[in-house]
């Protein structure tokens, strides 16, 4: 039985079953500990160790099993005594001790430990469950609810989600802003400098019924953006005057006023009318493409959507 684990902000009992795979036992910790699963650095001793003796690395599987069987054959050995596994964080500290200055009143860390001491336990175990997957024996999964698409949670990100929930920053059932739960997001579709240009409508500039000019507005990549156009009504020493800003003017167009939506104004909309089909997820991959705003749907390939 493992029981127990230090915390830097005080002393912490974990009682956790003697089967326990490492994957929820690492998971469990971290929760307990406020630690980050991807960068901590967990040791371990067994009561009874020597005090100048350094704590043993518990990092992966093999230093999981290793510290179980250490434990079993002290159990074997202990008659009344109980074994208990003391957990190290060998990280950095991130909360000052209390009572670490001297000269400081004891008051003011105690007030302020419980501020610095998340508990999402309970948040964790719930996600936990409704991540289980039924199609996957020992997996937690997030479904698409468009594709029907099984994307596995690992265990860094089940313990984020669960902070966020905590925190009041999502749901259980609206996924994190990451790339685990939008597989897209994963394909290079198009560079920025291509998307830009993509996006930029044509502009065509008329005088008197005369076409002047075709162009593709300017970018805020472009460096040395065109001063003037020459008119073909006068001689090349008449120049018209006319900055790249203002020319927003299309061929036979009938909204030239109009501000389309933002992509995201009309995602997060789709999202308050149907919460559970998770719209805020393809935010990221759609303006990556160029998708910025609703009127841009229409220059999207067909492929895209399917």
């Amino acid at each position: 039985m493992f029981n127990e684990a230090y915390h830097v902000t005080g002393r912490t009992t974990l009682h956790l079953p003697r089967d326990l795979g490492f994957a929820d036992f690492y998971s469990r910790v971290c929760v307990c500990m406020d630690l980050d699963p991807q960068s901590a650095r967990i040791g371990y001793k067994l009561s009874g160790d020597r005090v100048r003796d350094a704590p043993n690395q518990l990092s992966n599987a093999v230093d999981y099993q290793f510290a179980v069987n250490k434990v079993l054959e002290k159990v074997r050995h202990a008659h009344s005594r109980e074994v208990v596994l003391v957990l190290f964080n060998l990280g950095p500290a991130t909360h000052a001790a209390e009572g670490s200055v001297r000269g400081k009143k004891r008051t003011h860390n105690k007030v302020n430990a419980a501020d610095t001491n998340l508990s999402f336990n309970k948040e964790l175990h719930e996600l936990r469950e409704h991540l289980e997957c039924q199609k996957h024996h020992g997996c937690h999964c997030y479904i698409d609810p468009i594709t029907s698409e099984h994307n596995e949670v690992d265990i860094p990100n089940q313990t984020l989600w669960a902070k966020k929930i905590f925190l009041g920053k999502t749901t259980i059932k609206r996924p994190l802003n990451s790339k685990v739960f939008d597989p897209k997001a994963k394909k290079a579709w198009i560079t920025s400098s291509t998307t830009a240009a993509l996006a930029a409508p044509p502009i065509h500039l008329h005088l008197n019924g005369i076409q002047l000019l075709n162009a593709t507005a300017a970018t805020t990549q472009s460096s040395t953006p065109p001063s003037c156009v020459h008119s073909p009504l006068h001689n090349s020493s008449s120049v018209i005057n006319q900055p790249v800003e203002t020319l927003n003017l299309t061929e036979d167009s009938d909204d030239d006023n109009v501000i389309y939506p933002l992509t995201g104004d009309l995602l997060a909309e789709l999202d308050s009318l149907f919460p559970d089909a998770g719209y805020l997820q393809y935010e990221d991959v759609l303006v990556s493409t160029g998708v910025a705003h609703v009127n841009a749907f229409a220059t999207v390939a067909p492929h895209f959507f399917t």
